[in-house]
């Protein structure tokens, strides 16, 4: 098997033949050949289950209803897709010709909207269309949505067997047009599944044109469904083989070759660079999908389709974060805890700054954020007196990044580029963050729902049938104001539990109970296992599962069928086979745990198994071993300070570069009163690691707890301890000025200080570096450690 960088190596795009397949338009929007035939059994056979098979079902419903209606559905659901993420990139590169089998006319838009001639074949009548041998051809062996003899046109849609006979000559010559560019270009499938009979019906063809022909061209398929038997048996007919998706693909071609920034205005959209192309998602695009009411009132965030749609309702921060924005903020922090509904209001945000003529793009999460390069679009959308906005959820993952952006626009006069993030408070106040993000930018705290949010939210289950049909009859039957009373007094104004109550009368913990109670047992170890690893704060995989659990691989899809919007499966890496695992809420996954993992011992056991599954190579399951670390609800949770510490080494013997599980040893060490062996650690931390703040920290403090609790010292002892922490603390904070901890100790050093020998000079130099620390961070923290020193401190000095 080949990796991605290797695919991206091997070819060279003006002699590489792209044919793309339905997993090449998904990330669009478009549905896959299963979902658009239950779309056509939903809206022509209302609702009745016929065959999940394209073809066969379109010729059942043409014998039934007639074409037009069947072409007219067909054309329904395609006609708003727009391309997003790779199929933009896809124009920036000379590619030898582009095969498809899709109806849509994603590529179409992608060329228009780069003003990039593009000509399009759909059929034999297409043919002698192009009049440069410079221009690409995009070949539609299935025909298009713009053309079918419904229309009086020659040429049709392939929908069902029939047509796929009529369409045999016109096949034919566009696989006699494949064997001659076989001769010497290279031919590329993407956006196929191995279990696809069209891929192994064209990929067959391809190769026995490739065999009989003994052409010089080479076959490469990219997959985006791990499969290495299937796969292995491409292989044996001489094809090669990768694991990838069209954002993959194109994203591995931008960093290989990346192209100079260009903004193309069309429609009030911009075009990025084919590098942030493949890992963005533009707002004015997304708002176009197909909403899902039940998905957002089951807990999930909304989307933008769902925000369009009026399926959501305001929150009281929102005029606050615009006013911020229009009042020339750089950027706006969204933090809070989970469940108060921080990414749908920033979306909302996003949408409504769309409609102020702000350019809104949303960084996918499971890509690095190039900061490098949103700099360059802020510059470029600056220079041409433009504005533009940067959503980034769960932004304490990319902290750096963010900081390096907001760093970056804060000298352009304006800034074309704004930063919208979201985090949840506990991860985010650790982390080392820009001064400008607080001198430059703005932080709202989202809290529960205010009782404005409440009635806004209860007008919308009124207004909004799609909504009121799926409200529980024991609250639809209350009154406006009683409805009102029950949310602010029965839910505490939880976002997340609001809507429990509105959809059911039972008490949250019970409905998610009963939800679990009804499930099969292996699917009940599934779901409690997923549930306590996301709390945990793990970043789960199918692989993952797959080796805690036993599962064999050919039964993942069949349990995957079986927790449907229970557990859900998403793409994080498909070339390398990684697909994430997640519930439908971090609350859901939260209550489950303390309820099915209420016994610590077993637990302790599922996380001893984690660790002993972990596999530090792949990033993801690096990323696992310090949110294990991090998570309130992972090895914290753990009551017993041996069993925690006994995780920790294990972690270290895994990952012995990683930081954080050091760290944490050794304040589990400092805390049950072993300095020595935490001292130990510490010196061992560094020799692997090297010196870092935290360590320093720890160093700074072994000696205040020896001073503090070592009996029999005299006080002049205690004294040189206390001066050697202060040494080491006044190191730290010199190696170390941005780190708002590193100021702390002082304050720990003034009182050890003064308690030992009633010398306060250590706290008078706690109040100056405090302040100190405060004027270099802008850290709120740092201002308000401060207060509290001077309140407790200047009293008993004067």
């Amino acid at each position: 098997m080949l990796s991605l960088d290797e695919l991206v190596e091997a070819l060279k795009a003006e002699r590489t033949v792209l044919f793309l397949g339905a997993g090449a338009s998904v990330p669009s929007g478009a549905p896959t050949g299963v979902q658009l035939a239950r779309h056509l059994q939903q809206t022509l056979a209302k609702g009745e289950s016929i065959s999940d098979d394209l073809m066969e079902l379109s010729g059942i419903l043409e014998r039934r209803y007639g074409r037009e209606p069947l072409v007219h559905e067909v054309r329904e659901k395609l006609k708003n897709l727009q391309p997003t993420g790779g199929l933009l990139a896809i124009p920036e590169y000379n590619w030898a010709r582009i095969y498809t089998t899709n109806f849509d006319r994603l590529i179409e838009s992608a060329y228009k909207r780069c003003n990039k001639r593009l000509v399009v074949i759909r059929s034999n009548y297409d043919y002698g269309k192009s009049d440069s041998i410079s221009d690409v051809e995009l070949l539609k062996i299935h025909g298009c949505v713009s053309q079918d003899i419904v229309d009086g046109s020659k040429s049709r849609l392939v929908l069902s067997e029939q047509d796929y006979d009529e369409y045999s000559d016109y096949r034919e010559a566009l696989f006699k047009r494949l064997e001659f560019d076989l001769v010497s270009k290279d031919i590329l499938f993407i956006g196929y599944s191995l279990r696809d009979p069209h891929l192994r019906r064209d990929v067959k063809d391809a190769a026995r044109i490739n065999r009989a022909r003994g052409a010089t061209g080479r076959i490469f398929v990219l997959i985006y469904q791990r499969d290495d038997d299937r796969a292995g048996l491409l292989e044996n007919q001489g094809l090669r083989v990768a694991y990838g998706g069209i954002d993959d693909f194109m994203n591995a071609m931008a960093s290989k070759s990346p192209s100079k920034l260009s903004i193309v205005t069309e429609s009030g959209n911009a075009l990025l660079s084919p590098t942030l192309r493949s890992v963005t998602f533009d707002v004015s695009e997304m708002e176009k999908r197909e909403p899902n009411v039940a998905a957002l009132f089951n807990g999930s965030a909304a989307t933008y389709a769902d925000i369009a749609h009026g399926f959501t309702f305001e929150r009281a921060i929102e005029e606050i974060a615009r006013q911020h924005f229009l009042s020339g903020k750089d950027s706006v922090s969204i933090i809070g805890v989970g469940g108060v509904g921080k990414t749908t209001a920033a979306r909302r945000i996003a949408i409504s700054m769309m409609r102020d003529g702000l350019l809104v793009w949303e960084h996918n999460g499971h890509f690095p954020l190039r900061a490098n390069e949103w700099i360059s679009v802020a510059a470029e959308l600056s220079k041409q007196s433009r504005r533009g906005l940067l959503v980034v959820d769960d932004s304490p993952r990319f902290q750096a990044d963010i900081n390096n952006i907001v760093d970056g626009i804060a000298p352009m006069d304006p800034p074309g580029l704004q930063v919208l993030t979201t985090a949840e408070k506990s991860a985010w106040l650790p982390r080392k963050k820009s001064p400008r993000i607080f001198s430059r930018g703005a932080i709202i705290n989202l809290y529960l729902l205010e009782l404005s949010d409440i009635r806004r939210m209860v007008s919308l289950l009124a207004d909004k049938p799609e909504i009121r049909r799926l409200v529980g009859m024991s609250f639809s039957t209350l009154s406006s104001k009683a409805q009102i009373e029950r949310l602010r007094s029965r839910c505490s104004a939880d976002m997340y539990v609001s809507l429990k109550h509105v959809f059911g009368s039972e008490a949250l913990d019970t409905i998610i109970l009963r939800e679990f109670s009804s499930l099969r047992d292996d699917l009940k170890d599934v779901y409690r296992a997923v549930a306590a690893l996301e709390a945990a704060g793990a970043r789960i995989h199918r692989q993952l599962i797959i080796r805690l659990l036993g599962i064999q691989a050919d039964e993942i899809s069949g349990i995957l069928s079986l927790l449907e919007g229970i557990v859900d499966e998403y793409d994080i890496k498909p070339s390398d086979g990684l697909y994430g695992w997640r519930t439908r809420h971090e609350v859901i996954a939260q209550t489950l745990t303390r309820y099915k993992y209420s016994d610590q011992t077993e637990f302790i056991k599922l996380l001893n198994d984690v660790v002993d599954e972990l596999n530090p190579a792949v990033h993801l399951e690096r990323d696992t071993i310090v949110h294990l670390c991090n998570a309130e609800l992972g090895i914290k949770r753990i009551s017993n300070a041996v069993e925690r510490m006994h995780i920790y080494r294990k972690l270290i013997a895994k990952a012995p570069n990683e930081r954080v599980p050091r760290h944490r040893l050794v304040r589990e060490l400092m805390d049950t009163g072993a300095f020595d062996d935490a001292e130990t650690e510490i010196r061992l931390a560094v020799d692997v690691v090297g010196p870092d703040s935290p360590l320093q920290r720890y160093r700074a403090r072994l000696y205040l707890e020896r001073a503090k609790n070592t009996a029999g010292l005299m006080v002049e002892d205690r004294r040189v301890l206390i001066e050697e922490a202060h040494r080491i603390a006044e190191d730290s904070v010199r190696r170390f000025p941005d780190d708002k901890y590193a100021y702390y100790v002082f304050e720990d050093i003034g009182w050890a200080a003064y308690e030992s020998s009633s010398d306060g000079k250590y706290l008078d130099e706690a109040i100056d570096r405090l302040r100190v620390g405060y004027e270099r961070t802008l850290d709120p923290d740092l201002e308000e450690r401060l207060r509290r020193l001077r309140g407790r401190w200047l009293p008993i000095k004067s």
